[in-house]
């Protein structure tokens, strides 16, 4: 939005930059945009989107309206993938069946001197896509890519966490061009963003020296012989020192279970995050998601869980399914919500609680009352979120 610039804050956060003595900024606009200011919620938006009388869909109410639900792989972009490859094929097949004409996706921007080593861009053809056939955990925005997509007729397909999505299904209620434009929207089940200085933790912990400059990052190598939640970070580094311009290139690998900090744990999370109730995209045409399964766990070379939402979505599977790109097989809306128990815990059972500890500041309207007792068996974990949620500190308008 115009006069509105994002940029890095000290805690390694992509956030909004609100002007101060600007006529021209519409700032209405922006607060009804933003996923945690204001607007309807995740559950309002899914059912003006999805279903309706003539078309009703099924509702969950812990992975949202939905059609239906698969553990599944795609053959050719698994081995690459953190999980089954499923968001790759999806985008993929949408530009070989003329749905899209490019799709927007995050793939690696090293060499940027503003820091966005991870950014969205626009790839044409499917092998273009295999660049973010992986996950990220960096701070990424849309403020760049939206802009080519007014400037750039066609129709797209587009991924991202949860709370972009609703951002996005809010800005196309407002804006004709990008809700003409914008065709598929492609969910990626989120447990938590990171902050830019999680990358940093991670090359130390993979032993990279002190003040070395990162170059390249996968943070989801898997490992042949291990299980799908056993897998390696891997980073590559160069000096620093201006004068060894051409230096090697050293590679880093630790594997994530020795890192020694556990991702529910929360560091280097955005403080946003904690007042997010959605964990399965619930306003995407589809959700894919890493199979936390036991069955599925074993298998080293990924399983996705996807959810399927919408009319398009549906079809774009089953034709992919008829032609023998993907391996399938059907489960339970209770399944997913299961494989994702850790997230849901936390950003539904638990939020209560974070709400009530902020009733006196501002915090964003959520789905979920405010709760000052949680019993152990109303939410495991009740004890410890108490402790994480006094531990934390910083003011929550730091992070808006």
């Amino acid at each position: 939005m115009p006069g509105i610039r994002i940029d890095f804050n000290r805690y390694g956060d992509l956030v909004a930059r609100l002007p101060s003595g600007v006529r021209n900024v519409d700032f209405a606009t922006a607060s009804a945009v933003c996923p945690f200011a204001g607007g309807p919620d995740e559950s309002t938006i899914a059912a003006e989107v999805f279903g309706g009388d003539a078309d009703p869909v099924r509702a969950h109410p812990e992975i949202g309206r939905f059609r239906s639900a698969f553990a599944a792989y795609a053959p050719p972009h698994r081995e690459r993938a953190s999980s089954g490859g499923i968001a790759s094929w999806v985008l993929g097949a949408s530009l070989r069946q003329g749905l899209v004409d490019g799709v927007i996706h995050v793939a690696p921007s090293f060499g940027r001197d503003d820091g966005r080593v991870f950014s969205y861009r626009v790839a044409t053809t499917p092998d273009a896509i295999s660049a973010g056939a992986t996950s990220f955990y960096f701070p990424v925005s849309m403020d760049e890519v939206l802009r080519i997509v007014k400037e750039r007729p066609g129709r797209y397909a587009i991924t991202g966490v949860p709370c972009f999505h609703k951002a996005l299904r809010s800005l196309r209620s407002v804006d004709p061009v990008i809700d003409e434009r914008i065709v598929l929207q492609v969910g990626i089940v989120c447990g938590q963003m990171k902050s830019a200085h999680y990358m940093r933790f991670l090359a130390a912990a993979a032993g990279a020296p002190r003040g070395a400059r990162v170059v390249d990052a996968c943070f989801r190598r898997k490992v042949e012989g291990r299980p799908a939640n056993d897998y390696a970070v891997e980073v590559k580094t160069q000096s620093s020192d201006a004068s060894a311009e051409g230096a090697p290139v050293q590679v880093h690998r630790v594997m994530n279970s020795r890192i020694g900090v556990n991702w529910g744990m929360g560091y280097f999370k955005p403080k946003a995050c904690d007042f997010c109730d959605d964990v399965l995209a619930e306003t995407a045409d589809l959700a894919a998601m890493d199979a936390w399964l036991p069955h599925y766990v074993e298998d080293g070379r990924g399983w996705s869980l996807v959810v399927l939402r919408s009319r398009l979505a549906e079809r774009l599977w089953h034709e992919g399914v008829r032609a023998g790109d993907l391996v399938q097989r059907p489960v339970t809306a209770q399944q997913v919500a299961d494989s994702q128990r850790g997230g849901l815990n936390h950003r539904r059972k638990l939020l209560g609680y974070r709400l009530w500890l902020h009733r006196r500041a501002w915090h964003p309207a959520k789905r979920q009352p405010a709760r000052r007792d949680l019993s152990a068996r109303a939410a495991p974990g009740a004890a410890a979120a108490r402790v994480a949620a006094r531990a934390q500190p910083r003011a929550l308008a730091a992070h808006r």
